[in-house]
């Protein structure tokens, strides 16, 4: 399948709010984190567990071994040991890095993770994203958002799972994280990133999703690092059930930072380097966002909100938020990083051009046009910061302005329009 295709998808389902990202070692790894295979290395050593080596002295470890090894470590030194030598490998030391930056920038609906460290929350937390975190069957009942960070493998705060015992007990002692990930899947758009195409987990994941999924399995995308693969292998993957994007068609650099990044980015950015994508793309976002309910008199805050679930959000100040914020490195003359934030422009675009948008469709001009009026929104002075248009609603209603409410029906009116306002008015103070 071509990157277009799958950029496209992307696109898709980032705008319907079912995009979500499956993040692997290979992301921490960026920050320090050892690997899954340098901790089984270290785990043998200290067994006199017998390995292959290759012709540069790297180990070798087949999957089986990468289970088996934990699991004999287990049984010869003790829970404890075992415990605190895995929590020796993974302190919560590490600092965030660029490439978690720009995860959070897609504006994930769901991240999950086999990893054991908490880069992810932080990351969450420095970009003002609430999630829930579930990284036990006994927190998923007590989850506070609809959004989720999914610690697939549990974390240190809870069980984990790493040795051969802890597979085959998966579906039992995590049967609800199971089941949620599996939900995920069926329902999301998975972009995997930090894995390699042989990893153990992935092997795994897909199995047990394409069972429970089999005609309605929506492919994920996998981000593939390391040197270029052929078409033969893009094919192979595919009939196993994943969508490749080389990082190779977007870099020559062979450093996996660089390599991920320069993915990320284009795909953070890819309608700006599209120029068949800009104001007709846009113009029949907003057109087929409004014309479900361009039938309504009024267009209520909890409206607006359903229907830009994840792009604008009516807010208590009365202002239209863009939601799209997305992260953009980049230097300033002193050599320091700044954060700049890039937003997606629909509205903002469309009232700052609105005679060139006319000229492409002037019909769809005027319902958009309309839907704004019926909601009572009007522009301020645009941002310079940003570059975007703060809009504002002028509504007793969303204002919660309940003494001009009042004064408003204590009146009689002849004009059907009014009525319906009155009528409304009346629901809202609940005078049916």
């Amino acid at each position: 399948m071509c990157d277009k295709s799958i950029l496209n998808d992307i696109k898709k389902y980032s705008s319907m709010g079912k995009l979500s990202v499956f993040v692997g070692a290979g992301v921490s790894a960026l920050s320090g984190f050892p690997s899954w295979s340098s901790l089984i290395k270290n785990m043998a050593n200290e067994i006199d567990y017998t390995y292959k080596i290759d012709s540069e002295g790297n180990a070798i470890f087949s999957s089986e071994e990468l289970l088996k090894i934990p699991q004999v470590y287990y049984i010869m030194k003790g829970e404890t040991d075992y415990e605190n030598k895995i929590k020796e490998n993974f302190s919560d030391t590490y600092s965030t890095n660029e490439v978690y930056d720009l995860i959070l920038s897609l504006q994930p609906n769901h991240i999950l993770t086999t990893n054991y460290d908490n880069l992810i929350e932080k990351t969450a937390a420095k970009f003002g994203r609430n999630f829930s975190v579930l990284n036990s069957n006994d927190v998923v009942s007590k989850a506070e958002t609809t959004n989720y960070i999914v610690k697939v493998h549990g974390d240190f705060t809870s069980k984990f799972v790493l040795k051969e015992q802890d597979y085959l007990n998966y579906e039992q002692d995590f049967i609800l994280i199971d089941n949620i990930v599996k939900n995920i899947f069926a329902t999301n758009l998975v972009i995997f990133i930090g894995y390699g195409l042989n990893d153990y987990n992935i092997k795994l994941i897909l199995n047990w999703v394409r069972q429970a999924q089999s005609s309605s399995f929506i492919m994920p995308i996998f981000i593939h690092t390391g040197d270029k693969i052929d078409c033969i292998e893009v094919k192979y993957q595919e009939e196993r059930g994943l969508r490749i994007l080389d990082c190779n068609q977007y870099t020559g650099s062979q450093e996996y930072k660089e390599q991920y990044t320069s993915i990320l980015k284009f795909i953070l950015y890819s309608d700006k380097y599209d120029t068949n994508s800009k104001k007709e793309e846009k113009l029949e976002y907003l057109y087929n966002k409004v014309s479900g309910i361009s039938n309504l008199n009024y267009i209520r805050r909890r409206d607006f909100n359903s229907i830009f679930k994840n792009e604008y959000e009516l807010n208590d100040k009365c202002e239209i938020i863009n939601k799209t914020t997305q992260y953009l490195p980049s230097v300033s003359e002193l050599g320091v990083d700044e954060k700049k934030e890039i937003k997606i422009d629909y509205f903002e675009d469309f009232f700052e051009n609105i005679e060139e948008y006319q000229k492409i469709n002037t019909r769809q001009c005027i319902l958009i046009d309309d839907f704004i009026r019926k909601s009572g929104a009007k522009l301020k002075k645009k941002d310079c910061i940003f570059n975007v248009l703060n809009i504002e609603i002028d509504s007793l209603v969303f204002k919660s302005d309940f003494i001009e409410i009042k004064k408003y029906c204590l009146k009689e009116y002849i004009n059907l329009k009014d009525n319906y306002k009155k009528a409304y008015f009346l629901a809202q103070l609940g005078d049916y």
